[in-house]
């Protein structure tokens, strides 16, 4: 089968059986509440109601600390969605024993981990219809300056976060502990990404850590283009790596997942046992 036609069927697959499950529910509504109360309560004893962002360019700008909290939730939920949902639904069909047959069939390996990925941000609808009722209701205010770079900020990071999905997925699969490491990296990514507090406050070795990862860029040009009315020419930075960054992951997880495949049929892992 053709790259389209397995990322296709995999989509509509993976939609079909994942939607509405409550496990699925948990993550994009009710988890991300919490996280968000959390976050944005860690800043309630310090008097101030906008933070400061600091851009790859050494420029400066103030943004409201509420939006920044949303905005944050919204990159992060994202990329849960994306990058690692796609790695638990291949350990469910380890699980179920179906992963096996999957790779014995003549379907695009890349199709396949593409549009389980793909499928996986379906999901981030159920978190997407709970921000707009919480915009709403806290009468969250953005500034926008150029709907253009919002329109580039937001497909360069749903491009760069599938292919992190893609990447992911091929490590997952080639591990029976997918859901150990889907949730031991979380912590370290949530604080070396700028997801609680901007990355300029980071200690120095650290901040070489996260000019590494992908999603220190999202949330720079997302918060920066819906909370500081930035335009395309104070990102282009910025969107030159993130693009770059989407380029390349794609093609790793294209090789990636050959030798993936390579290395469980060898090892017998398609299997739980």
């Amino acid at each position: 089968m053709g790259y389209f036609r397995v990322v296709k069927a995999q989509v509509i697959r993976w939609t079909r059986t994942e939607f509405f499950r409550p496990f699925v529910l948990f993550w994009n509504l009710i988890l991300p509440f919490t996280w968000g109360l959390q976050f944005y309560f860690l800043y309630l004893p310090f008097e101030f109601d906008t933070i400061n962002l600091q851009l790859l360019n050494a420029s400066n700008l103030e943004v409201d600390l509420l939006g920044f909290t949303l905005t944050g939730q919204f990159c992060w939920v994202l990329f849960i969605n994306a990058s690692l949902f796609g790695g638990v639904f291949f350990m469910r069909e380890r699980w179920e024993g179906t992963l096996e047959p999957l790779f014995l069939s003549p379907g695009s390996r890349v199709g396949v981990i593409t549009g389980t990925a793909l499928a996986a941000t379906v999901n981030f609808l159920w978190f997407s219809l709970g921000l707009v009722i919480s915009i709403i209701i806290l009468q969250v205010q953005f500034k926008i300056g150029s709907l253009l770079a919002v329109f580039f900020s937001l497909l360069v990071s749903f491009l760069v976060l599938l292919t992190m999905g893609m990447f992911f997925e091929a490590f997952f699969i080639a591990s029976r502990l997918g859901n150990m490491w889907a949730t031991a990296i979380q912590e370290p990514l949530q604080f070396l990404s700028g997801l609680v507090f901007p990355v300029q406050y980071l200690p120095r070795i650290f901040k070489a850590i996260s000019i590494a990862i992908p999603l220190t860029y999202i949330f720079l040009i997302l918060r920066g283009t819906l909370l500081g009315a930035l335009t395309l020419m104070d990102i282009y930075l910025e969107l030159s790596i993130l693009l770059l960054s989407s380029i390349c992951l794609f093609f790793l997880s294209s090789k990636f997942i050959v030798l993936v495949e390579r290395h469980v049929k060898h090892k017998a892992n398609l299997t739980l046992f």
